[in-house]
């Protein structure tokens, strides 16, 4: 993969520009904006550069193979033109994923997967009389199969395990937000990395973390391995520079990155996942009640949280913690910028003050709003 591949890069929906606009500042060309993916072209260094960089990435999918097949037969035969041997050996394992759509020719997905690992299994054996084994758990080799109609595509993850999964999570809290959301979120808020930062909700540590991996502008993948790295065409020596450059890159920042919750078991978690961030020399965290907290006038901070939900509660609950949210970043916050994310859209309107911007973002299957309220001094509720 020494020439230039065509690549996809998938994410949640809301974080495409942005990803877009990352992608570009890596050097990736023919960026084009899709649907949760952005498409764009580049070689395996700058490949090796994206998964460790991306924060705004969920997997980078490699194009490997594009051909049209009139039937299973015809799809089975043109899978086995493929050079597999490529990166995959017999002694490496492998994985399919397959997804079809808009298809009269090939209706079930299941029965696809079969027969792309029937051909590839007897690619291997034809020319090696040996087989790769499937792992549907850890493979070495992710391989997906797209079919659009008689189309069919087929990539390589070079991500590997999702590229949410930074490496530094120990332990969770209820209901914690993907990292990968958390960076999109900042990223969206326009904090820039200078202001005081504070999520008041701070459960088990995400924003807060994702946060001050901005500020110092580390690599998110850091301590994590890839894809790639299991392919039989992996560059150790080149891994190693993009590594060792990117690495470099990180910087000192004076910048204040605070947390606070009212639950204490919480906070263990959130000072665990802080600790193995490498970045507890610049996330503060302490036991305190949002609602009770004081903040000097003229240190007022740039908050960014995502308020927690019991589904235990009542309704009438979730209003009232809704309002009172409103009513102390009314009274206690004036001066200050606060970014708060929700799939409760109902209760949102409860908080009584007029947001700047509303972008839609996605938590999972849930369709959230993340909001911009700046609270000039003497704010209207309304």
């Amino acid at each position: 993969m020494n020439k230039e591949q065509n690549c996809v890069a998938k994410t949640f929906a809301g974080l495409e520009t942005i990803l877009a606009d990352e992608l570009t500042a890596l050097q990736a060309k023919n960026v084009k904006v899709l649907n949760r993916a952005v498409s764009f072209s580049c070689n395996k260094e700058t490949l090796y550069r994206i998964n460790l960089r991306s924060r705004f990435a969920i997997s980078v999918l490699v194009e490997w193979a594009n051909f049209w097949a009139r039937d299973e037969e015809n799809f089975y035969k043109e899978m086995k033109k493929v050079n597999w041997d490529d990166f995959l050996s017999t002694e490496k394992t492998f994985m399919i994923r397959t997804n079809v759509m808009n298809s009269k020719t090939f209706t079930h997905s299941q029965y696809i997967g079969l027969k792309a690992k029937d051909a590839i299994a007897d690619f291997f054996f034809e020319k090696y009389q040996k087989r790769p084994d499937v792992n549907t758990d850890d493979p070495d080799v992710k391989i997906h199969v797209y079919i659009n109609g008689n189309k069919v595509s087929v990539s390589l993850n070079s991500s590997g395990e999702p590229l949410f999964k930074r490496g530094y999570r120990i332990t969770t809290g209820y209901a914690p937000i993907n990292e990968v959301l958390a960076a999109g979120m900042i990223e969206l808020s326009g904090w820039d990395g200078q202001q005081v930062f504070y999520d008041p909700m701070c459960g088990s540590g995400t924003i807060l973390i994702e946060a001050a991996m901005k500020a110092h502008n580390i690599p998110p993948g850091m301590k994590r391995r890839f894809g790639f790295q299991t392919w039989l065409n992996y560059s150790p020596p080149l891994w190693e520079k993009v590594f060792k450059e990117e690495t470099q890159k990180i910087t000192d920042s004076e910048v204040t990155i605070y947390g606070s919750d009212k639950d204490g078991k919480v906070l263990q978690s959130a000072r665990e996942n802080i600790s193995a961030a490498f970045v507890e020399d610049s996330v503060r965290v302490s036991r305190k009640n949002f609602f009770q907290e004081e903040w000097t006038k003229d240190e007022m901070p740039f908050m960014v949280f995502n308020p927690p939900y019991d589904k235990r509660l009542q309704n009438k609950d979730v209003v009232q913690f809704y309002k009172t949210i409103g009513d102390t970043l009314k009274f206690k916050y004036a001066g200050a910028e606060a970014w708060i994310i929700s799939a409760h859209l109902d209760a949102m309107k409860r908080i009584g003050l007029r947001p700047s911007k509303k972008i839609k973002l996605y938590n999972g299957p849930l369709e959230c709003r993340f909001c911009q309220y700046k609270l000039y001094k003497g704010s209207r509720k309304g």
